[in-house]
């Protein structure tokens, strides 16, 4: 029986499953509605840009879950964030100058969360404010993120194994430092 059910494209199980009290029950248990909206927003942008990494947290606890999401989306949210701005200093619509200043503020932002304060009403830093409650994640790690994806501004091509080495660390790697802090060693 199981076997024939893995045999379904996932594109078919899913809405389906999603309708499920075991689906909505990672987001439907907590009760603060801010939160909820928070982590809503999180699974979606997991679920639109992560099929299998989101299909993978279905093995996690609810809380975890949450936190892988809130992770992911943050990392989407980073590297979009330099992606489509680079789009707009190509087509000379921004200054690359005011493209340092967005991403001065993303890190102030993250600070900001760090610190316990509030992150604004962004519904993917007041997930991540939350997760930060219960795992602990280095603040270095997604400032290394915000570093590695940056280098896209300047950096086209990669000479030396070191120099790609440096990149895949900082826009990979330490994504996978942050959720080993949810999944657990």
């Amino acid at each position: 029986m199981i076997t024939e059910i893995l045999r379904y494209p996932y594109d078919m199980i899913r809405p389906v499953y999603e309708r499920t009290s075991f689906h909505r029950s990672v987001i439907d248990e907590l009760t603060d509605n801010h939160l909820r909206e928070a982590y809503s927003v999180c699974r979606q942008i997991t679920r639109k840009y992560a099929k299998t990494f989101y299909l993978a947290t279905r093995f996690l606890p609810n809380h975890k879950q949450r936190s892988i999401f809130a992770i992911y989306a943050l990392c989407r949210f980073l590297d979009d964030m330099v992606d489509e701005t680079e789009d707009l200093v190509t087509t000379q619509k921004l200054q690359i100058e005011d493209v340092y200043a967005l991403i001065e503020t993303q890190k102030r932002r993250l600070l900001d969360v760090y610190d316990g304060r509030d992150p604004g009403g962004h519904p993917i830093f007041v997930a991540f404010s939350h997760t930060l409650k219960t795992f602990h994640i280095p603040i270095e790690l997604p400032f290394e993120l915000i570093d590695g994806v940056s280098m896209d501004l300047t950096k086209k091509r990669y000479e030396t194994f070191d120099e790609v080495y440096g990149y895949s660390w900082k826009v990979a790697s330490v994504v996978g430092l942050m959720t080993s802090e949810v999944f657990g060693y």
